[in-house]
């Protein structure tokens, strides 16, 4: 089977499934410009991350005392102490 009696047959074949005649002419028009998916920016080094943090005044942890770039919010070191409670309330 020649690839030109192939396409001929497929051809005739969605002409009956559809029961329209394909047209011999078609008119597309180009699609207009559209933005892809993706991020639309780039994304930053390591060292540019770090450079970044760097130039941010340290705070002052009030729970811990320590200067930094945390607060009381989310001082790691309270929040060790927060899974060990966690976890011996749950053993109980």
């Amino acid at each position: 089977m020649t690839y030109y009696h192939y396409t001929a047959q497929k051809k005739k074949l969605m002409e009956e499934f559809y029961g329209v005649e394909a047209p011999q002419e078609v008119d597309v028009q180009p699609p207009e410009v559209v933005s892809t998916k993706g991020c639309g920016s780039r994304l930053p080094s390591r060292v540019e991350k770090a450079l970044k943090l760097k130039s941010k005044p340290l705070r002052q942890c009030k729970k811990c005392q320590e200067w930094g770039h945390h607060d009381s919010r989310n001082c790691d070191k309270f929040k060790e102490k927060e899974k060990v409670r966690s976890r011996r309330n749950s053993d109980v």
